[in-house]
């Protein structure tokens, strides 16, 4: 029965691929629209990072390709999963990767308790086949959502980073135009003031706009869209509406500074509290715990030796 239902979801979803691979690509409505645009869109600020795929990325990627050819946006969103294109920007990664680690973790999930329980067979143990299946079908779902969760959780903590940097890029910026340096060269010497991918995303933001047609502003604006960044937005908005007045422009950028440090430091006592309240939480588990230990022995006593 089990190898049965096995080799019916085998044959499934090889016919499945099979027929997508025969299906011609359809691209989505807004992909035909930007393709017939005179004025091409400016590159991408935020571009992935190239490095080595790692094996589960390698293992589910020939069948994460399949799943989704080229111009399938719909089945793009769907099998990208929970996660943004803002929170895989922040991160470096590609949209393809992630499909490809999520396919990946999936495969393994469901091929690792049918291992072991093929060992557990070789070494004498007997096992009902219905439980490796069970516990492959539930690690395979669980690691197909896995990656997401790791995403959405790294993305937060890359954001707080970046606003961290954010705060010391604005400040060094007002001081800079307080010493009559012009709004391009306060820019420029802001981003130069720190190393670190923050830092490097803001310099790659000023020298894209610097090769093209926008405003700085302008880029470092679109850099906050493209990372979901809306203190970087704020920051271009800001800078945008004080125009060239350079006094204008560092009072706009300290009072932007102080609430920034403001915002993290109201976000560091939040996590404060919140870790206080585990750690009590934590404490008096294991205080009702322990005494569950010393009394529960006692009250049984109790009860057998009563008459």
């Amino acid at each position: 029965m089990t190898a049965a239902l096995v080799l019916g979801a085998g044959a499934g979803l090889g016919l499945w691929l099979i027929v997508l691979g025969f299906l011609p690509p359809q691209l989505a409505l807004g992909e035909s629209l930007r393709r017939l645009r005179l004025q091409p869109e400016p590159a991408p600020i935020a571009t992935p990072a190239e490095t080595p795929p790692g094996f589960l990325v390698r293992l589910g990627s020939p069948i994460a390709r399949r799943l989704v050819p080229e111009g399938r946006a719909q089945r793009s969103r769907l099998l990208t999963g929970l996660v943004s294109a803002q929170d895989l920007a922040i991160l470096g990664r590609s949209p393809e990767r992630h499909r490809s680690e999520r396919v990946g973790v999936a495969i393994a999930g469901l091929l690792l308790p049918a291992v072991a329980g093929l060992l557990l067979v070789a070494a004498g143990l007997s096992l009902s086949p219905l439980v490796p299946l069970w516990v492959a079908v539930l690690l395979g779902v669980g690691g197909f959502f896995l990656p997401d969760m790791v995403v959405r959780s790294e993305a937060r903590e890359r954001r707080a980073e970046f606003r961290q940097v954010l705060a010391a890029f604005t400040q060094v910026v007002a001081l800079s135009l307080t010493s009559d340096s012009g709004l391009e060269t306060a820019l420029r010497a802001g981003a130069g003031a720190g190393t670190g991918s923050g830092f490097e995303r803001l310099r790659s933001a000023l020298r894209q706009a610097s090769f093209g047609a926008e405003t700085p502003w302008t880029a470092l604006s679109r850099l906050g869209r493209e990372l979901g960044v809306q203190e970087l937005e704020e920051l271009g908005a800001r800078v945008s509406l004080a125009g060239h007045d350079g006094a204008r422009v560092a009072e706009s950028l300290t009072t932007f500074a102080t609430t920034l440090r403001t915002r993290r430091l109201a976000e560091v006592e939040a996590q404060d509290r919140v870790g206080s309240e585990k750690m009590a939480a934590a404490t008096v588990m294991l205080f009702m715990g322990y005494t569950l230990f010393i009394v529960l022995p006692g009250f049984a006593h109790l009860l057998v030796s009563a008459p």
